[in-house]
């Protein structure tokens, strides 16, 4: 393969062999070859074949809520599966507090990632010190 004006392109190739080539991880990989004359045999200078596409695996995950947990004094799983076949899971959470349509929120009682929200387009009402900043808020 050459340029129009006749040079030959660099590679960046890792290393010639015999073996059909291989790759595991995701991505697009240029295939080459060439022929190394021994001569009687001219050399074959390095050829694309063309280009394959590793995609990217979708991994299957399995993960399940836990049921029938009670407060207690001590931490609790919050779920009771998770595993997937590729990667690392990894998780994150928030309380939902206790609130309920047409109520009031203590802004005080709140913990940092706590998830407030209206149901049937009830009204809720923040009181206490910090209230100011959510007035007008939407939701």
């Amino acid at each position: 393969m050459k340029y129009t004006d006749g040079s030959l392109p660099t590679y960046v190739i890792d290393n010639w062999t015999t073996d059909l080539p291989a790759a595991t991880d995701a991505g697009s990989y240029n295939v080459f070859y060439k022929v190394d004359g021994n001569g009687e045999v001219d050399d074959v200078e390095p050829t694309l074949i063309g280009t394959v596409d590793i995609a990217k695996v979708t991994p299957a995950v399995n993960v399940a809520a836990a049921d029938g947990l009670y407060e207690t004094c001590e931490e609790q799983e919050l779920l009771s599966l998770a595993e997937t076949d590729f990667g690392s899971l990894q998780f994150g959470f928030s309380r939902i507090p206790d609130v309920y349509d047409n109520s009031e929120v203590n802004v005080p009682d709140l913990k940092y990632g706590d998830i407030i929200y209206p149901h049937n387009n009830s009204t809720i009402t923040f009181a206490g010190d910090g209230a100011v900043q959510f007035e007008n808020s939407a939701f």
